[in-house]
């Protein structure tokens, strides 16, 4: 359930922010048009029971980062990635003014079967025991069923929740009573997928007919490179996935990987937009052969390492790719 109204984006330099009326945690009507706004701010730093959620999660190896603070509270993620890129985690979380977590979004998703699953269970331990420790055993029992059951939606003291398994991986979702979600900011990039395309046919890149997907290549055609972008009618793109892959006999991932770090540089530089240069300059801070996610700028950014060639050398970095995005819409079983 989505609660809000009024959102729309201003473009200030320095950073991305956004004015939203904001419909309160007392479930009264939207705010005014009259009245005063709130500002949501890209990133920022939790309190409270948010930073307790934080601090047990990251020691338990996830990153975490801050998507966007307002008056009311603000938005986190925390992310993991094992198996050299085949499988990952999230805890994407809201929370009030005072730092109590109001909502939870869990995930955990593997290319390898059974994985997801068993994933999952240290991941919503941590949670549990931080912010819903008195439905913690009828939570993992609801998990628990999944393989029978696919997914179910009940009731805890805490508030309610959704489990659910599923070709996306495996999933928990919840809302804390009498609470609702905060407003989710969008932001757009200045160029749209077309005058992105129409650049980067300029610089010999091939694009399709819907100027969204484009391709190029490296290392004499034996690399492949490629730019998709997405975004609503002619607005700005909100959706940027860029990647550089070789797995060829001779591949060298030190070319590719110097290959994706150029081509994001100036995919980004071309698209523009408020947050994109600490993106870039995330990007290549993360570039140590390990998959990263993480909220940067105001944006979700997902970093993604893959090993393998067509000629048997798993231990070679072949693939090299990061999703630029403006972040799912947020969703908690509505009460």
């Amino acid at each position: 359930m989505l609660v809000g109204v009024g959102l729309a984006l201003v473009l200030i330099v320095g950073g991305a922010v956004v004015w939203l009326a904001q419909r309160g945690d007392d479930g009264g009507s939207a705010s005014s048009p009259a009245a005063a706004p709130n500002v949501a701010q890209a990133g920022g730093e939790t309190t409270g029971q948010a930073k307790e959620l934080t601090d047990a999660l990251t020691g338990k190896g996830l990153e975490c980062s801050v998507r966007f603070t307002i008056a009311a509270g603000g938005s986190a993620g925390c992310f993991s990635w094992a198996d050299k890129g085949m499988t990952s985690a999230e805890v994407l979380f809201q929370y009030d003014n005072g730092g109590t977590v109001i909502g939870l979004n869990l995930k955990t998703f593997s290319q390898q079967e059974g994985v997801a699953f068993v994933t999952l269970a240290p991941v919503l331990q941590t949670v549990s025991e931080v912010v819903f420790d008195a439905d913690q055993d009828k939570v993992a029992r609801a998990v628990s069923d999944l393989p029978k059951t696919d997914d179910a939606t009940f009731d805890g003291s805490w508030g309610r929740y959704h489990v659910r398994e599923g070709a996306s991986g495996t999933t928990v979702s919840a809302a804390k009573s009498g609470k609702y979600p905060l407003t989710v900011p969008r932001i757009e990039m200045a160029s749209s997928p077309a005058k992105l395309a129409d650049a980067l046919t300029a610089k010999g890149f091939t694009c399709d007919a819907a100027r969204e997907d484009c391709s190029g290549s490296f290392r004499d055609g034996k690399g492949r490179t490629s730019v998709l972008s997405a975004g609503l009618g002619s607005s700005g793109i909100t959706t940027l996935i860029i990647g550089a892959t070789d797995t060829s006999r001779d591949a060298d991932a030190a070319t590719t990987k110097q290959t994706f770090t150029e081509l994001v540089g100036n995919t980004l530089g071309i698209a523009g937009g408020n947050g994109l240069p600490d993106v870039q300059k995330w990007s290549a801070d993360h570039l140590d052969g390990q998959s990263h996610s993480a909220y940067v700028g105001g944006w979700r950014v997902d970093l993604v390492v893959k090993y393998g060639t067509a000629y048997g050398d798993a231990n070679l970095a072949s693939s090299f790719g990061v999703t630029v995005s403006t972040d799912s819409l947020w969703t908690v079983p509505s009460q």
